[in-house]
C-alpha cells in the first residue's frame, strides 16, 4: 500500500491508477510473497492459499472447506503475526481477508494448484447450503465451474 501511495505522486489520474491495483499485479505479488509470506510456514501459506476463494471465513466453514480441524490456530496465528494482521479484517462472525491480498492469493493458488480449485469451491458451496445460505451456495458453485483462469472478485 506504501508503495501504491507513493505511486500516486504526480500521476495526473490517481484514481485510474487506484482502479488498475489488483492482486494478480506481477509486482504485488513478489513483494507479498517477498516481504510477508516468505517469513510463514508452509501449512500457514497453505492455509492462506485455499481460503482464497472464500469471500468471508468463519472457523467451521474453513474447516470444512479444507477438510482440517484446526483453522482457529491458523486465525489465531494470522492475529498475532503483525505483518498478516493489516492483511485481513475480522468482521462479525469471522474475518476476510484484503481484497489486494486474497486476489494475489489466489492467482497463486490457481498457478500453483489449478486442480483443487473447483473442489474447494464445491466444498464451500456445500457448507453455505447446509448452513441454509443458499444464495452464497450457488454462487460458489457456479465460481467453481469457471476457475479456468483469475475470477473478478
Amino acid at each position: 500500500m506504501q508503495l501504491a501511495a507513493l505511486s500516486l505522486r504526480g500521476l495526473a489520474d490517481p484514481v485510474s491508477f487506484i482502479h488498475s491495483l489488483k492482486g494478480d499485479n506481477r509486482y504485488i505479488g513478489d513483494y507479498l510473497v517477498d516481504e510477508v509470506l516468505s517469513f510463514i510456514s508452509s501449512d500457514l501459506l497453505d492455509f492462506l492459499l485455499r481460503t482464497s476463494i472464500l469471500n468471508q471465513m468463519e472457523t467451521s466453514l474453513c474447516n470444512y472447506v479444507l477438510q482440517i480441524n484446526n483453522s482457529q490456530n491458523c486465525s489465531s496465528l494470522l492475529t498475532n503475526s503483525a505483518c498478516l494482521l493489516c492483511l485481513w479484517m475480522i468482521i462479525a462472525n469471522g474475518f476476510r481477508y484484503h481484497h489486494l491480498f486474497r486476489e494475489m492469493l489466489y492467482a497463486r493458488l490457481v498457478r500453483k494448484s489449478p486442480e483443487i480449485v473447483e473442489e474447494l469451491y464445491q466444498r464451500a458451496s456445500n457448507w453455505h447450503a447446509e448452513h441454509e445460505f443458499k444464495e452464497d451456495a450457488v454462487d460458489y458453485a457456479l465460481e467453481g465451474r469457471t476457475t479456468t483462469g483469475l475470477r473478478p472478485l
